[in-house]
Order: structure tokens, then sequence, then C-alpha cells
């Protein structure tokens, strides 16, 4: 991605350019064209403009509006700890631009800290639609997106939809206010799928080597049986690794910090409580 001059119309753009393949075998030079043309079916404020796309001689690229900011990946490795009013800011935007998405057929299929923008402004913009697809056109081909922000039964040969982005977009949230994935953090990134995976027979088995055998579910697994309950864990009647009211962990993450959104009401659920750091459950 380049800061580049667009002569003709005296402006400043964000320019994605790659070298143009002469027979395009392992089509990227198509790819970056059907990504524009997906990206200009969006208009909307919080997903970014789409300005134009070509190939010219041996590259092909995209320009499109140049975003002055950083990236949430960039804030989060930079030690950036977001508070519960900030995370609150970027999940209501991140929902108006799913909604657009998706309203426009289409699916993003890589939500992630590095694909949203932080303008200087405050303003949160969606971009790289380098994965999408329409919504009418399942794809065929491997699991695309980021492991540890896809859904569990992607994994599983189901197609990706409207519910894979937003459970995407719930991990990203999740990591702004805990600083760690859900699930065991990178770690999981062995096992996308978590503790189980499903065998082409149809059945479960657990996917950690520590676990004895088979597993039909997570009840009847011998590894899960012998943890101890949640009461036992609780002890004093607080959740495990939970924060007390008025408490703030390392990371800004407290109790009482909602999230609502008109677009995806499945994303507006109260965020109880989180965790005292990473690393912790």
């Amino acid at each position: 991605m380049y800061r580049a001059w667009d002569t003709r119309l005296d402006r400043e753009v964000a320019l994605k350019l790659l070298p143009a393949e002469v027979d395009d075998a392992a089509g990227r030079t198509s790819a970056i064209i059907d990504e524009g043309r997906l990206l200009a079916r969006v208009h909307h404020p919080n997903v970014v403009t789409l300005y134009g796309a070509e190939q010219i001689a041996d590259h092909v690229g995209l320009w499109m509006e140049l975003i002055e900011g950083k990236t949430l990946g960039e804030l989060l490795d930079g030690g950036k700890a977001f508070t519960p009013s900030e995370v609150r800011h970027i999940g209501v935007e991140l929902c108006h631009a799913m909604t657009a998405v998706h309203g426009a057929g289409l699916l993003h299929r890589d939500i992630k800290a590095h694909n949203v923008m932080l303008a200087d402004a405050g303003r949160v913009v969606l971009m790289d639609f380098g994965t999408g697809r329409e919504l009418d056109h399942p794809s065929a081909g491997p699991v695309a997106g980021t492991p540890l922000y896809l859904a569990p039964e992607i994994f599983s040969g189901v197609s990706d939809s409207v519910r894979s982005d937003i459970y995407s977009a719930g991990v990203l949230l999740y990591r702004l206010l805990t600083g760690t994935y859900p699930g065991g953090g990178p770690r999981a990134a062995r096992s996308p799928v978590g503790a189980r995976t499903r065998s082409a027979d149809g059945t479960q088995a657990c996917a950690r080597r520590t676990c004895p055998g088979a597993c039909a579910d997570r009840r009847s697994c011998p590894r899960w049986r012998a943890r101890p309950s949640l009461r036992e864990r609780a002890g004093n009647g607080r959740r495990p690794g939970i924060s007390r009211p008025g408490r703030v962990g390392p990371h800004g993450a407290a109790r009482g910090c909602t999230i609502t959104c008109r677009g995806h009401p499945v994303l507006a659920r109260r965020v109880s409580a989180v965790l005292d750091g990473p690393g912790t459950a």
C-alpha cells in the first residue's frame, strides 16, 4: 500500500499496487480487479471509498481515499489500551459498516484488527475486500480469512455467511476489550476449531493432544468432565478471572459496557465483565 498523488484529480490517494502476471495463472490480477468491483458497490462513511481499478503494463492496482490514521492492529501492536467507551464506539461504527456491506449483497470474510482503520478524527473505516464475495455465490475454494477470527463452523465445511462476519466482529471487539483472543489466544491458531474438530464421518473428536479419546460433545469428553465446576472455581461467588464492579483491568475493560447496533442486533449484548488481564480465564 502506497501514499500516492492522483495527477488527474489533484489529490492524495491510497494506492494498492501489485505486479500483474502475464498469464494470470495464480489469478492475482483478476483477484485485484474483482476486489475493486466489490468495493465499488458499497457507499458508506464506514467503508473505504474506491476511486478506481486498473491494469497498466506489468502492474495492477486500486486507488482509494487516503485515510489519516492507523489500523486497530497497529494500535494494539503499539500497546494501545482501549477503554469501554472507545470499544463501544468502534463496535457501533463497525456494525454500520457491516450493514452497508451485507445490504449490498456482499460478505467481507476477513474482519480483523488490521482491516479496520481508526481515523484521526475518530471515524472507523472497514477496508480490504480481498477475500470478499457475493452473498449469492458461495465459495467453493479453500477457507478464506484469518483463523483466529473465523467462526468455528467454517472449519467444518459450513459456508461462510453474514453470521460469520458478525462472529469475526465479535472476536475483534473481545480482543480490543481484553487484549487477547477468545478460546486460548495465539495458541488457537494451531487448532482453529478450538477444543473440538469434526471428522469426515460427521462425528466430533477432541482436537487437543491431552484428551484421552474421542467425544461426541464437550459434556462427554473425559478432559472436560475432570474440570472443576463453575461454582467450585468461583469460590466466593465471583466469576473466575473477572474484575469486580468498578475495577478496570490493564486493558481498560470494565463491567457495564453496552454495545448497541440497529443493523446487527446480535451484537447488541451487554459486555458483562472482562478479564483482569491477558491469559486469564
